[in-house]
């Protein structure tokens, strides 16, 4: 059964206010809705969501606070109660939220009483029974202006700064059919209509929505399909018509139907990172705010997989000493590294190592720059997810299943050797 990780991360989250009422999406970045629509992301395909998991940095409040899944717009089975002033992490092991085709669903905080909360991780595994179809999503809520091109990343923030397609552009290093595109407008003053469409090695894709003039909500491509081959750089685009007004695009989401899923941590603002600093991210989210504390920005890995085919933007760089970009595990460095050189500009990848993971295993991103001197803007760091996992964690789920199987074998063989006794 493919299980993929889905992670919503941010570095430095803010601080929600007593007796708030936030939604989230369930995976790319932690950037806290106050309407639930903004949030809601759809299900193309059938699906077990499990495994809730929350880690919360800071917490002044002097009541519980709840985390729980939302499925439709009403609450789902999966929640963890945060206790007055607890932090850490806190996790629904039994429950599970069944989704089918169609499904809305999104997470929801309740803050308690009296303090402030920050959550900095929100996961989930999703399951599919017979197929590989992981969704794909990119969030953080921007507004554009009339008569604009631009550009975002096609997961983690789908903030829609760029004029420039290359800071936005993340490179697939598996296959991929990249189907129903799908963004939400929460508000659209524009006179004229928009487009928003894939962009396939920095050429219209076959995926794309109209959003006519004035008009919000979700609109999706539910006919085109994308056919990704490995090295295919892919982004997404929007060109507001027009000659007044603005939109606000809160999400961008495709199901891909692949061996792998992209996660990551993206943006295309322009937040720069300082040399000689050492700093962490969440593994999928926004990608310019840093976590300063490694367990800040940890998430577990909630079911077997291997990391593999890492990938680093970096769009400018005035740095004056190599710096280096590492996957960690358990709070050591894992085996996926990439290092840019001091001054120099691109994408950097390594596709030749991976790292395992099992369940109980915490991941994050470690960056270290180099010199003395300058600056440097990260746009992407990330991973691909494949399953199941190869190694140790994959033999031994193997054998746990022959070891069933072999038990059923002899359990029926017993109960026929004890039927013809019997009828002996």
């Amino acid at each position: 059964m493919p299980t993929w990780l889905l992670v919503l991360g941010l570095g430095t989250p803010a601080a929600e206010p007593a007796g708030a009422t936030r939604y989230v999406p369930p995976s790319s970045s932690l950037l806290m809705q106050t309407t639930e629509a903004k949030a809601q992301v759809i299900a193309r395909d059938s699906y077990t969501l499990a495994d809730l998991y929350v880690r919360v940095i800071a917490n002044a409040t002097t009541a519980s606070s709840t985390v729980r899944s939302r499925v439709g717009g009403a609450n789902g089975n999966q929640s963890v109660s945060i206790g007055a002033g607890a932090t850490g992490v806190f996790q629904d092991t039994v429950n599970s939220d069944s989704l089918v085709d169609g499904n809305l669903f999104n997470s929801q905080v309740v803050v308690g009483a009296g303090g402030t909360l920050k959550v900095s991780i929100i996961a989930y595994t999703l399951a599919t029974a017979a197929n590989t179809t992981p969704i794909l999503v990119s969030h953080w809520p921007y507004t554009i202006a009339f008569g604009q091109t631009r550009y975002a990343p096609p997961v983690g923030a789908v903030d829609f700064t760029t004029t420039t397609e290359a800071r936005t552009q993340y490179t697939f290093r598996t296959a991929a059919t990249l189907s129903n595109l799908r963004v939400y407008l929460s508000m659209n003053l524009n006179n004229g209509s928009s487009t928003f469409r894939t962009r396939v090695n920095g050429v219209n894709g076959d995926q794309s929505v109209t959003v006519p003039a004035s008009t919000t909500g979700a609109f999706e491509d539910t006919t085109n399909t994308d056919s990704i081959s490995p090295g295919d750089p892919v982004n997404l685009q929007a060109v507001t018509g027009g000659t007044l007004g603005n939109m606000t695009i809160n999400i961008a989401q495709m199901k891909s139907n692949s061996a792998r899923r992209q996660v990551a941590a993206t943006s295309c603002l322009s937040v720069t990172l300082a040399a000689n600093l050492t700093r962490f991210l969440p593994v999928e989210g926004f990608s310019q705010w840093y976590a300063t504390v490694e367990a800040d920005s940890q998430v577990a890995a909630l079911t077997p997989f291997t990391a593999r085919n890492m990938f680093v933007n970096v769009p400018t760089n005035s740095v004056d000493g190599a710096s280096v970009f590492t996957m960690r595990k358990n709070g050591a460095n894992g085996n996926l590294t990439v290092t840019v050189p001091d001054s120099t500009t691109g994408t950097f990848e390594d596709t030749t190592h991976t790292d395992t993971f099992i369940e109980t295993d915490t991941l994050s991103w470690q960056i270290v720059t180099g010199g003395t001197a300058g600056t440097m803007e990260i746009t992407a760091v990330g991973f691909e997810l494949e399953q199941p996992a190869a190694g140790p964690a994959g033999i031994a789920k193997v054998n746990e299943v022959a070891s069933a199987n072999i038990g059923k074998v002899n359990s029926v063989a017993w109960a026929s050797i004890a039927k013809i006794n019997e009828v002996g």
